[in-house]
């Protein structure tokens, strides 16, 4: 058979975050944790009937390096479940399920890939097997937090393109392309993708694209299979790939596969002069009443103050959160005529003005100017992280 005459079926998925940690959601974090696990669920399934030749999951499989047992030994199941139907499956670590350092241990990727169902690619190694008459050659890198913003991770590495069609698979955005929430991060340039490869399979990016680069080649990512916070928003739709190419990597059909996800929604409240806040959130709020969606309200605004007297977060909560599934409140935009309120922190107090205030105290406070250059360097590594996960 002819390589153009071959099909080469592809699932592509990545950023499941499963097991995330979400404290603030109480009793309801568990089964908001098995929101991503369905979705990511759905994907496999999808594979199990459909039977591509190649599953690839370009990292951030797992939300952190430690996630519990019970969500480990699931994706292992499933994995089993899908080299059993002769599907072969490859992953990369991301920047949440790879260690930062020894003392953080090994990551949860490395117990599958020692069961054997599936193949980890950490430093551009390669797999090569042939589908029909067609060689397909695989490799790919883990997520490297030595790499700075100015590093291209592809210069550390020599993409192997010994195959008829060749992927390579990689957890880092694009340079060039904007991403709001993904500052100081290495990218990788077009000028360092080789010619002669034909797909290259990113993540780490949160919303799904897909690009042609030339003849018989292209990239695409996914997005992530459940929205990790409000930064995801406006994402429509989550979901997939699913793709099937000729054998000489011709795009014989592209399309994006949707999962199931829980609704979230941000209602802005602009508050003027003196109102009854309590009231005007809270019935405003009921105007969107639905239990299963995730809600966010953020009161902003100039108002008396004796409407900031009057003004309880903590009964705003109570009252709507029979409501919805979960509810959260952010009230820093608030001020009142006379400038600007400092509330006491409450159940939702400011995570990442509390990190930054907490570490420029150390700071100012430090006398060797080697501890305060680490500082320093703290409060921007964490300012960042602290901003992806949707932190305010």
């Amino acid at each position: 058979m002819k390589l153009e005459d071959e099909r080469i079926r592809i699932v592509h998925t990545g950023d499941n975050h499963l097991d995330p940690y979400f404290p603030r959601l109480g009793a309801k974090q568990m089964e908001r944790r098995m929101d991503f696990w369905r979705s990511f669920k759905e994907v496999v399934e999808f594979a199990l009937r459909t039977k591509p030749h190649l599953f690839l999951v370009s990292g951030d499989l797992f939300d952190r390096v430690d996630p519990r047992n019970p969500p480990r030994a699931q994706v292992i199941k499933c994995f089993r479940a899908m080299d059993e139907k002769g599907i072969r499956s490859f992953l990369i670590g991301g920047n949440h399920d790879t260690p930062r350092s020894m003392e953080e241990g090994s990551s949860p990727l490395n117990e599958i890939d020692a069961t054997g169902y599936s193949t980890l690619l950490w430093e551009g190694e390669a797999e090569t097997f042939n589908v029909g008459e067609t060689e397909i050659c695989v490799s790919g890198i883990s997520y490297d937090f030595t790499l700075s913003e100015s590093d291209d991770p592809l210069s550390r590495v020599k993409i192997p393109t010994e195959g008829d069609f060749n992927v390579f698979m990689a957890h880092y955005p694009l340079r060039g392309i904007e991403h709001p929430m993904l500052r100081n991060e290495p990218r990788i340039g077009f000028d360092k993708i080789p010619d002669d490869l034909n797909y290259l399979a990113l993540g780490h990016v949160h919303s799904s694209f897909f690009r042609r680069m030339g003849d018989s080649r292209y990239l695409a990512c996914p997005g992530s299979t459940e929205r990790r916070s409000f930064n995801e928003e406006s994402d429509e739709k989550k979901g997939f790939f699913y793709l099937e190419f000729s054998g000489d990597g011709k795009l014989i059909e592209k399309r994006f596969v949707e999962v199931s996800t829980r609704p979230i929604k941000t209602l802005r409240i602009k508050a003027r002069g003196n109102v009854d806040l309590n009231s005007e959130v809270i019935g405003r709020a009921r105007e969107l009443s639905n239990e299963e969606l995730l809600l966010r309200v953020i009161v902003s605004g100039r108002v008396s103050l004796d409407t900031l007297g009057r003004y309880r977060r903590d009964e705003i909560i109570r009252e709507l959160s029979e409501m919805f599934f979960a509810v959260q409140v952010n009230d820093e935009g608030l001020e009142y005529e006379g400038g600007e309120v400092n509330f006491s922190p409450g159940p939702d107090f400011s995570p990442l003005s509390s990190f930054r205030e907490y570490v420029e105290e150390g700071i100012s406070s430090c006398e060797n100017d080697e501890e305060r250059e680490v500082l320093r360097k703290v409060l921007e590594i964490g300012i960042k992280y602290l901003e992806e996960e949707g932190a305010w």
